[in-house]
This record gives structure tokens, sequence and C-alpha cells, in this order.
């Protein structure tokens, strides 16, 4: 069939019949592209899920020698499971952004590993001989005998504050006794081995928060 032979009824025919197959491609690829996107919303909020559910089950830090920082000298964006040092004393933000002050004593270090805390760089609220604030030493007086503070957290004041005085002088304590056949800069230094791996589920995380929309 020559050109000169098809009718104008035929070509307006051929057009709405090339406009239909043009129309069901694009509405293939418009649902093929929502599907497809929302798979991958959907595998990117389960990985993240997975991850995230793994992070909650890890173990929750143990408060028994650390004292809460208050929320009014808390740094203005911690970071959660971070912790920050200054020698042997330490500022950790738990699971739930809490801020705690301690020493670096096996128990807490083993605590910081096992829920797998990060480094932070963080001002470490400290008082005394060499830090930002000055402070006199106190002796504070515990059932176990007395204990000798020359440095302790910035908020508290001699004389004020009895129940934190003597739980920090048991913190002191803890810290000075194990220190016999312990040193903290060591065990600083096996936790700190783990700091790339941690960095990096951390990151992994964050990532597959930003993939699912969920920061």
């Amino acid at each position: 069939m020559s050109f000169d032979n098809v009718s104008a009824g035929q070509i307006v025919a051929g057009f709405w019949i090339l406009v239909a197959l043009l129309g069901l491609w694009r509405l293939r690829t418009i649902l093929v592209a929502r599907r497809e996107a929302r798979l991958a919303d959907q595998l990117a909020r389960e990985a993240y899920n997975t991850e995230a559910d793994r992070v909650d089950a890890l173990p929750k830090l143990s408060t028994r020698f650390l004292m809460r920082v208050p929320n009014k000298l808390m740094d203005k964006n911690p970071v959660k499971r971070s912790y920050g040092t200054r020698y042997n004393r330490m500022l950790i933000i738990d699971e739930n952004c809490c801020g705690w002050v301690g020493l670096a004593i096996p128990e807490i270090l083993e605590g910081l590993t096992a829920g797998e805390y990060v480094w932070h760089s963080y001002h470490i609220p400290f008082r005394g001989a060499g830090e930002a604030y000055t402070g006199k030493s106190v002796d504070v007086a515990i059932p176990e005998g007395l204990v000798h503070v020359d440095i302790y957290p910035m908020w508290m004041t001699e004389g004020v504050n009895l129940p934190d005085w003597t739980l920090w002088a048991r913190i002191e304590k803890c810290f000075h006794g194990l220190s016999q056949n312990w040193n903290y800069q060591c065990g600083l230094g096996e936790l700190n081995k783990h700091m790339d791996e941690f960095r990096q589920k951390r990151a992994e995380l964050n990532r597959l928060a930003t993939v699912a929309n969920m920061n």
C-alpha cells in the first residue's frame, strides 16, 4: 500500500495509537519508578531499623561509679554513646543523652567498649589544681575512711551537696585502690583500639538514617 492510498482517518487513527502507546510507556515508566522507589525506601528503613535495634540492644551504661551532670551544665550538642577524657577524668554521654562524670576504671571502660562508645571532644567539667576552674582540696569522711580530694566536679562546693561529696569520695577511693595494680592509661589505650571500628559503625548508622529519612 502506497502512502497516497492512506486515508486521513488512518493517519489520525495511527496518531492516536502512537499517543496511546507513548502514554502507556510513560505510565509504565512512572509506575515502575515509583515501585522501585517504594522498595528502595522499604529496604532502607529495614536496614536502618535492623542496625538501630542492634545498637539499642547494646549494654546500657552502668552508673555505679559515676555522678550525674546537672542539665544546665550539659554540652549543647551531646552525642549519644560518647565520651571525652582529660587524664583519668571522664565525661560520658549515655544512651539517653544524659551526662555523667567519673574516673577511668576497668568497669567503666569495659562498659564503654561493650556499648560501642565513641570518643568526642568535650569540655571535661572539673575544678581543682590544674583545671580551668580553681578549687581547694577537700578531705571527705566516709565510713570506709578519710578521702583526700584534689579535683572534683565543677558544680560541687565544700560543705554543700554532702551526698555528692560522699559519692565522689567513694569514686576516688575506688580509683586509687585499683591504681595500685592497674594503669588507667593502658585501659584507655585498649578502649581507643576500638575507635575506628566504633566510628565506622556509627557513621553507617547515620548514613542509613539519612537514606531512610530517619534523621
